[in-house]
């Protein structure tokens, strides 16, 4: 469990594997980070094995004419993406993940969105995975405090219950 969140950087905004490692993240959260020139979140070069399982990759961003939004792979033997959320992140080529060559790569129950066909750039096997041209809105920040909480959803229910006289079932 981590979170990665506002980095910078030419080529992985946020973790750049390289050269024979073989990295594994679990419940990882990769946010608003930014490369240059490829892998918004993450570059895989030329590394062994590496593997995701339920992390979210939202928002990053490759700012030039590279690809992989979220991850670029390139030259690596193995890679596994299961249980992960890609939404809105961006690159010219493969939006949420780039794959050059050389990869075996299996991509399973992964939900994409804010990419539509620009989702995966290469090949890839898998099943399971869903893909929408855009995000489903999240949760409203109903009191305007900047977060997200218990506190909107009591003005949302109590909005509710204003609209319909208190009653629940709207009997």
């Amino acid at each position: 469990d981590c979170t990665f969140e506002n980095n910078a950087a030419h080529d992985g905004g946020a973790v750049n594997n390289a050269w024979g490692c073989s990295p594994t993240f679990t419940r990882c959260s990769f946010h608003s980070n930014t490369a240059y020139w490829k892998g918004g979140a993450i570059v895989n070069y030329n590394i062994d094995t590496s593997i995701f399982i339920g992390c979210t990759f939202m928002g990053n961003t490759v700012e030039f004419d590279g690809g992989g939004g979220g991850i670029y792979c390139s030259g690596t033997d193995d890679l596994t993406i299961a249980n992960c959320t890609f939404s809105n992140n961006s690159a010219d080529i493969g939006g949420d993940i780039y794959i050059l060559y050389d990869v075996d790569v299996t991509i399973d129950n992964c939900d994409f969105c804010g990419n539509g066909n620009n989702s995966i750039h290469g090949p890839y096997s898998g099943s399971g995975n869903t893909f929408l041209d855009e995000c489903p809105q999240a949760c409203p920040d109903a009191n305007d405090d900047g977060h997200v909480g218990i506190a909107d959803l009591l003005l949302v229910l109590e909005n509710w219950m204003g609209s319909t006289g208190g009653d629940v079932d709207g009997s």
